[in-house]
């Protein structure tokens, strides 16, 4: 069954939900909510230093930056700096504290509330030392910057927060440089899986006072083993899609102001999701990083690897169920 881009994107089955849910399941947050803001320097760096400022005055997060000095074979190419040369700053603590008042300035976090929040620099490969940092400060979510200007800077970005999302356990946040306040509208797409519904939880925290959540399922579910992909599909078939969005909307328990739209597609998931991001517009999409039954630590779902290639979009992606509390 196909859609057409003419017929309405609201699910005619679920009307839109806007707050009088009971709060008895709200998703408080939790009392410490740290997170990890990972900051290079360049074009993303204010947008998310302004980004993680909203998030501590309004959800209560206590912020760590993390600046990592990459010796990765690509950075080595460049020829400016030699291994040798980076080694002997980052080990000598004269030296290493000048970087970091410099970095400081340069990314801008060296006055007013950033200023007083921790400033890491880390040696290394950026997604390594980003995943075992975040695992240190127990983050409950990892911010980046999702850059876009120039194809090469691009794919090489991509490159980096698709290692971070495949590899850890956090929750990670890659951000557009327009997102600089929290999230306005923000698409998140469901299959009702146990991933997907957390990426829903932790949309509907970091969604403005008064904003708007799209929960898009794209049917059908292809059928295939018993696993994490099923979850879904089972609960639809016993009790419909209305009532599953139900449930999840339910769950989420938006405060008063928020809207909740549910939206039904068919097709392609990933043809239909960018559709769907097309005419919301949104500040954020958020998907659930499904387990995959090989090579589950070295590769990202098709739809979530989509979404971070394209680049139109500031991405939320939580890792699959099987890694949380690695």
């Amino acid at each position: 069954m196909s859609h057409s881009s003419h017929e309405p994107l609201v699910d005619s089955t679920v009307s839109p939900v806007s707050t009088d849910v009971s709060r008895t399941a709200a998703i408080e947050p939790h009392p410490s909510f740290p997170i990890l803001v990972a900051v290079a320097g360049d074009e993303c760096t204010t947008p998310t230093v302004r980004l993680t400022e909203a998030l501590a005055a309004q959800r209560g997060a206590t912020p760590t930056l993390l600046y990592v000095m990459e010796l990765a074979p690509v950075a080595a190419m460049d020829g400016s700096v030699s291994t040798e040369v980076l080694l002997q700053t980052f080990l000598d603590p004269v030296q290493r504290a000048k970087d970091e008042q410099a970095l400081r300035a340069t990314c801008h976090v060296d006055t007013g509330t950033p200023a007083t929040w921790p400033f890491t620099i880390d040696l290394g490969s950026t997604a390594a030392s980003v995943v075992t940092r975040a695992r240190r400060i127990h983050a409950q979510l990892i911010i980046m910057g999702l850059h876009h200007h120039g194809a090469v800077d691009h794919l090489l970005a991509a490159d980096t927060l698709r290692n971070v999302m495949a590899i850890g356990a956090t929750p990670v946040l890659a951000i557009r440089p327009t997102l600089t306040a929290l999230p306005e509208r923000i698409v998140v797409a469901v299959d009702f899986s146990v991933a997907s519904i957390r990426a829903a939880h932790i949309a509907r925290q970091l969604l403005a006072d008064r904003g708007t959540l799209h929960l898009v399922y794209v049917g059908p579910i292809e059928l295939g083993t018993a696993n994490e992909h099923e979850q879904g599909r089972h609960f639809v078939e016993a009790h419909g899609v209305g009532v599953a969005f139900q449930e999840v909307i339910t769950m989420l328990a938006p405060d008063p102001g928020m809207t909740v739209m549910p939206v039904t597609r068919f097709g392609d998931p990933i043809d239909e999701l960018k559709a769907v991001c097309a005419d919301v517009r949104p500040d954020v999409v958020a998907i659930g990083s499904q387990r995959h039954p090989f090579l589950d630590r070295l590769i990202l779902g098709t739809v979530t690897r989509a979404i971070v290639d394209d680049g139109r979009w500031s991405v939320l992606v939580t890792p699959p169920t099987s890694r949380v509390g690695a």
